[in-house]
């Protein structure tokens, strides 16, 4: 993944951590673990720059991550078994958030989250998909949340009302869903939304 945060910078995940490129040089940055204080590579599968300045990442094992860029430091929020308000799973896929500030935050095979940064509590929306993986996400410009998932199709999620739209395949209908498996969300210039699926 990659973006371009205000200040120009270009931002990497990649392999081994997050890294930054300022049009000479890449830095690499990775949260430190273990008592040796160490620095250990992250797998980084998605990057999004957040609202506050900050960068956030989702990662291979490691749950998702918060860059404080003015810092060089991380923060980590991962799964707990005993609380049912943390993280739904540590392999975060995708992240966008929303018009309210609000993080959502697509994991493998442990569905989507709501991430109440205020609060530090996740919600896991909706229970229907909570197994599923979630490739991608996108707010679109009328706030609409589109969801895609592994095996459950393409959903829309009305933030505001909770109201949620699932679109999938149909054999007998050739307007449907190409297929029920989502890798990818798009919305261009016009606003008409693109869905890229397994088959097409």
């Amino acid at each position: 993944s990659m973006l371009q945060d205000k200040d120009g910078f270009l931002w990497f995940g990649t392999g081994v951590g997050l890294a930054r490129y300022d049009g000479y040089h890449f830095n690499f940055f990775s949260p430190k673990s273990g008592p040796d204080d160490r620095s250990s590579p992250t797998t980084v599968y998605t990057t999004i720059a957040g609202s506050a300045g900050d960068i956030w990442l989702g990662t291979d094992g490691e749950g998702l991550l918060r860059f404080d860029k003015n810092q060089e430091a991380f923060h980590q929020f991962r799964h707990n078994p005993n609380d049912p308000g943390s993280l739904s799973g540590d392999i975060v896929l995708s992240i966008q958030e929303d018009k309210k500030g609000y993080l959502w935050v697509g994991t493998r095979l442990k569905g989507l989250n709501r991430f109440d940064e205020a609060s530090g509590t996740f919600t896991r929306f909706p229970p229907d998909i909570a197994n599923d993986s979630i490739w991608d996400l996108l707010v679109d410009r009328s706030g609409f949340l589109w969801v895609g998932t592994q095996d459950n199709g393409l959903f829309k999620i009305d933030p505001e009302k909770s109201e949620i739209i699932n679109y999938r395949f149909n054999l007998d209908d050739p307007h449907s869903l190409g297929s029920n498996t989502v890798w990818t969300v798009f919305e261009d210039r016009e606003g008409v939304i693109w869905i890229g699926t397994k088959s097409g």
